[in-house]
């Protein structure tokens, strides 16, 4: 009898045990198959704090809290994967193992980062950005060059990117081209220097003597470790790209070198200084022999311009911040001069600002007599509104309306432009000639910008499409004119199909006599080139041939430099000249 109730005992002490963790939930797995419906798990959450009993974590964006049972340790900035189950914390993995280091490029699916190479990113991957308040950024917020951020890896592959706090630009990493500038891939590099010089490949290195050269291609056994970087033991000994050419020959380089394999080929990265980086860009950009005034003015461009695209991830695949082409400025093309040097150290650290954010200071070479705005390429950016720069009694007509237009751009009142030879231009070519270039370029620019080439279809309506050819040019309409006269449009008539072309980009290319005499301002003349030098331009047709009256040369928003140099003539300091091309700005120093 007695054995019989204790087993009784027993029995009803277990049974009421069974109900304490039922109610409880405590041996309730959230991998059961009827717990499973009602759990959440949070990947890579980001914890915020660990504290009496319960659980504050940020993650999809917002803030969550929740109760957590047998948990001691206090816990905070950490990544975890929470577990929720039943209104409560069934499981907390938590991630404490971190790597850091220099980002060196990012991809789509990996990040290379200084002494670990490319590594890898886990499907649930977050980035966080834990200062001035907690937000979640993408892969496009990591700024390459920079080690202001930690990684948080999980079976070596990275879960969780912290972005700790931000940076302040001192650096910048700039894409080579090679030789003419034909594209950013590279079948070899070779580069040596007059000094010592040191290579580094994965977490090895190596040190090389003056005057050695170095070569690498895609097998080489250098790059199958990663990234090569090169840097001269002495600041005074640049290294030298003896396989890219330039207009000064080859070119040297400050800073150091990076070289990474691509599937396309080979890219050069050349990492240096700000400062030292304007040194080469001035020169590039502005002939040195120009006012003093005007060659500040165009530094703290290039300055501006530089720092904006360094936050702009365009080449982070790469590793890089700009290209050293026209795409971006133009770099180390013209040995750096005594002038350009001492512009650079004037304006030492200052950018322009509008709105508290810095500006894409963008420039171009000769006006019209006018600027435009950003609506060239379908933006709309509050400091360039399009000025007048004319000087004398003329008052800016109306250049929307086309005989207004017409009159004055096949007039030259004076303005800060006018002593410059492409202050106004004309060419001329036949209809045929006229129809080769554009059945040529219509491929090309519609590959590059299909909704800007645009074809007449049967009901009226233009539409994106590609077609091999407008047949013969039967007429040439001129579009809307766009602020100071741009072009917005052209419609061109052709045998076999009508099209309409938008931007002036897209409308310079189309309409180029390449092979053709182009008669400038001055008298003198020159070939025609690749593309027509400015939107803002009118056409004379006399028959079977064409002739296009046009000013100026580039893209016409921002600061005109001949415009600049002329200003700067008359006087203007480089802060009032930038504030005759850029509206609403403020100067502030970067550092």
């Amino acid at each position: 009898m007695r054995k019989v109730t204790i087993v009784g005992g027993i029995f009803v002490l277990l049974f009421v045990l069974a109900i304490v963790v039922h109610l409880n939930g405590w041996f309730t797995s959230p991998l059961d198959k009827n717990a499973d419906k009602a759990a959440v798990c949070y990947e890579n959450a980001w914890i915020l704090e660990v504290k009496e009993g319960k659980v504050s974590f940020f993650a999809k964006g917002e803030k969550m809290e929740y109760d957590i049972h047998g948990w001691d340790e206090e816990v905070s900035s950490c990544l975890a994967d929470i577990t929720i189950w039943n209104n409560q914390v069934r499981d907390m993995n938590l991630k404490k193992d971190k790597i850091k280091g220099k980002v060196l490029a990012v991809g789509e699916d990996w990040i290379d980062i200084e002494s670990y190479g490319k590594v890898y990113l886990t499907e649930n991957y977050r980035v966080y950005k834990d200062y001035d308040g907690l937000e979640e950024k993408s892969l496009r917020d990591i700024v390459v060059g920079y080690d202001n951020q930690s990684f948080v890896t999980q079976e070596d592959k990275i879960c969780g990117v912290v972005i700790e706090n931000g940076i302040e630009v001192q650096n910048i990493r700039v894409l080579l081209h090679n030789t003419n500038y034909a594209g950013v891939f590279h079948d070899k590099v070779e580069i040596t220097c007059k000094g010592k010089y040191t290579v580094q490949y994965g977490k090895e290195t190596k040190n090389c003597k003056a005057g050695k050269k170095l070569n690498l291609k895609e097998d080489s056994e250098l790059l199958k470790k990663g990234r090569v970087i090169i840097t001269s033991d002495n600041e005074k000994n640049r290294l030298q790209v003896s396989s890219i050419q330039r207009d000064m020959g080859t070119p040297s380089y400050e800073g150091s070198i990076e070289v990474a394999v691509t599937p396309e080929g080979l890219v050069i990265i050349n990492e240096l200084s700000m400062e030292n980086y304007l040194k080469h860009v001035v020169p590039s950009e502005m002939p040195s022999s120009y006012e003093k005034e005007a060659l500040r003015a165009q530094a703290v461009c290039a300055r501006s311009y530089a720092y904006k695209h360094v936050m702009n991830h365009s080449y982070s695949q790469f590793g890089a911040h700009v290209d050293d082409s026209t795409n971006y400025q133009v770099y180390n093309n013209i040995d750096e001069t005594a002038a350009t040097n001492k512009a650079v150290k004037d304006t030492y650290g200052t950018i322009m600002m509008h709105n508290n954010e810095p500006i894409s200071a963008y420039f171009f070479g000769t006006s019209c007599g006018v600027t435009t705005d950003a609506q060239v390429w379908g933006s709309d950016l509050g400091y360039v509104k399009g000025t007048s720069l004319l000087t004398g009694k003329d008052k800016l007509p109306d250049l929307s309306d086309e005989d207004a237009f017409k009159e004055f751009i096949t007039g030259a009142p004076d303005s800060y432009d006018f002593e410059y030879p492409m202050y106004r231009w004309q060419i001329s070519g036949s209809k045929e000639d006229l129809a080769a270039s554009i059945n040529y370029n219509l491929p090309i620019r519609y590959q590059a910008d299909p909704n800007s080439i645009l074809v007449l279809g049967e009901d009226g309506e233009y539409e994106s499409k590609e077609i091999d050819t407008i047949g013969k040019l039967k007429k040439i309409e001129l579009g809307e004119r766009g602020t100071n006269g741009v072009l917005q449009y052209v419609i061109i008539k052709g045998s076999k199909n009508t099209i309409k072309i938008l931007r002036e980009y897209n409308i310079r290319c189309m309409l180029n006599l390449s092979d053709h005499v182009m008669v400038l301002h001055d008298g003198t003349s020159q070939n025609a080139g690749t593309m027509l030098p400015s939107g803002f331009f009118t056409i004379q047709k006399n028959d079977d041939m064409y002739t296009f009256y046009g000013g100026g040369y580039g893209h016409g928003v921002g600061m005109s430099q001949n415009g600049a140099n002329g200003m700067a003539k008359k006087g203007f300091g480089y802060k009032k000249i930038l504030k005759k091309y850029y509206n609403d700005i403020e100067f502030e120093k970067i550092y």
